[in-house]
C-alpha cells in the first residue's frame, strides 16, 4: 500500500524569527504594524502578529524541515510594500530580520537617460526595472519605459541600494548595480549605454502631408511589435519611437530582427495613423513606403506669453496662433478675443493684424478670414501696473 514520509519538528527544537521595524527617515519604531510570515516555497500562510511599542515582533514555534523557507511581509497603507524572502531558520535559534521602511510620502526616485553605445542616439521605449541586489527582497514596482529622448524617471522608491535592469528591443539587456535611492530626493543616474544586438534591424521612411505634398517635420513614428502567437488580435507593444527630421525622414534603429511590426504615425493637428500592413525584416535596413498623415478637420488656437516671469513696469507680449485645419472649407469672419490680465494695461496700437482694444471690457478683438489650411499669428502687448 502507498505510504508518505513526514518530517516533524519537536516543540523544543522549533525555531524563531524576530526583529524590529523602523522608519527610514525618522529612525523611530513603527508600532501597530501587521506582520505576516508564510512558507515561501509553498506560499502557505503560517502566522500573523503586530509590532509592539518598540516596533518589535516575534514568531515562535516555526518548523525547521528541509522545506521550511520563510517569507515575511507587512500590511500598511502608509509604507512602501516589500517582502523579505528566502529566510531559513535553525533549530532552537532565533533568526533576526529587521525592516527599515519608507513612507509613500517620503519616497525617492531616480532619473536618467539611455543611449546607444555605438552611435550615441537615444534609446526610447527601453523597459526598465528595479530589484534588490541580493534578490531576497521583493517589491511591487511596475516596469517603466524611457521616453522618445531616452529619458526616464522611476518614482515611488524606498530608500536603499538597488540593481537597475534595462532590456530594450534590439539591444543586449544589462544590469547596473549599486543604484542608491535617497528618501524625498531625485537621484540622477549617469547616462546608461547599451550595445545593439549584432542582428538588429532598422526601419527607415518618410512622413508626408498628401494634400500639400510636403514632408511633416517633428512627427512621431512608433514601431509596434506583434508577437508571433498573438498576431493581429493584439494591440502591439511600442518598442521604439523617433521624431521625423526637417525633411520628414525617420529611422527606427536597432529593433529585434525576428518579429512582426506595424508603424504608427502622429503629429500635431493630424490624425494618428497605424499602418494596415505588417512589416518584417528581410535586410538590416528595411525602407518603408511613405507614411501619409491627414489633418484633423477643426480650427485651433494657441497662446504664449513672453517673458513668462515679469515685474512691475515690464511689458509682456502675448502671441496667438489661429489655424484653420480644414482643407476644403474657408472660415469667414472668425471672431478672436482675449481679455488682458488683471493688474496690466494695454499698450496702445500694439495689436497686430488690425486688432482693436475695447477699454470697457479690457478685451482685444480681431476679425479674420481663414482659407483652407492656413494660420494667422496675432499678438498684443500689456504693461504690468500692479504688484
Amino acid at each position: 500500500s502507498p505510504y508518505l514520509d513526514y518530517q516533524l519538528t519537536k516543540t523544543t527544537d522549533a525555531s524563531q524569527v524576530s526583529g524590529q521595524v523602523t522608519d527610514v527617515v525618522t529612525g523611530l519604531p513603527v508600532t501597530g504594524l501587521t506582520i505576516r510570515i508564510n512558507n515561501y516555497l509553498t506560499d502557505k500562510f503560517e502566522k500573523e502578529t503586530t509590532t509592539n511599542s518598540n516596533g518589535s515582533y516575534s514568531f515562535t514555534n516555526l518548523s525547521i524541515t528541509q522545506y521550511a523557507e520563510y517569507g515575511i511581509s507587512f500590511s500598511s497603507n502608509d509604507y512602501i510594500y516589500l517582502k523579505k524572502t528566502s529566510i531559513r531558520t535553525i533549530a532552537r535559534e532565533t533568526t533576526t530580520v529587521n525592516f527599515n521602511l519608507t513612507k509613500h510620502t517620503d519616497a525617492g526616485q531616480i532619473a536618467g537617460r539611455v543611449f546607444d553605445a555605438d552611435i550615441g542616439v537615444a534609446i526610447s521605449s527601453a523597459d526598465i526595472q528595479m530589484f534588490s541586489p541580493d534578490g531576497r527582497t521583493l517589491f511591487l514596482f511596475d516596469p517603466i519605459a524611457s521616453d522618445i529622448d531616452g529619458l526616464y524617471t522611476f518614482p515611488g522608491l524606498p530608500q536603499g541600494v538597488f540593481t537597475l535592469y534595462i532590456a530594450p528591443s534590439g539591444y543586449n539587456p544589462k544590469y547596473f548595480d549599486n543604484v542608491q535611492v535617497t528618501a524625498r530626493e531625485t537621484t540622477t543616474i549617469p547616462d546608461l549605454s547599451l550595445q545593439a544586438k549584432a542582428d538588429a534591424g532598422n526601419f527607415a521612411g518618410k512622413v508626408m502631408d498628401p494634400y500639400l505634398n510636403q514632408p511633416i517635420a517633428g512627427a512621431i513614428v512608433k514601431a509596434l511589435y506583434y508577437s508571433s502567437y498573438c498576431g493581429e488580435s493584439c494591440d502591439g507593444e511600442t518598442v521604439r519611437m523617433v521624431r521625423t527630421d526637417a525633411q520628414g525622414n525617420f529611422t527606427l534603429r536597432n529593433l529585434d530582427f525576428i518579429g512582426l511590426y506595424r508603424l504608427s504615425y502622429g503629429a500635431e493637428w493630424y490624425y494618428e495613423v497605424v499602418s494596415f500592413e505588417f512589416y518584417w525584416f528581410t535586410s538590416p535596413t528595411q525602407t518603408i513606403q511613405v507614411g501619409n498623415l491627414y489633418p484633423e478637420p477643426y480650427a485651433s488656437i494657441t497662446k504664449t506669453a513672453s517673458p513668462s516671469t515679469v515685474s512691475y513696469g515690464q511689458i509682456v507680449t502675448y502671441n496667438l496662433t489661429v489655424r484653420n485645419g480644414m482643407y476644403d472649407t474657408t472660415l469667414s469672419n472668425v471672431k478672436v478675443s482675449d481679455v488682458i490680465p488683471p493688474l496690466t494695461e494695454y499698450v496702445g496700437g500694439s495689436a497686430t493684424l488690425d486688432g482693436m482694444y475695447n477699454e470697457s471690457d479690457k478685451t482685444v478683438v480681431w476679425s479674420l478670414n481663414l482659407t483652407p489650411d492656413t494660420f494667422r499669428r496675432l499678438s498684443f502687448k500689456v504693461r504690468v501696473v500692479g504688484r
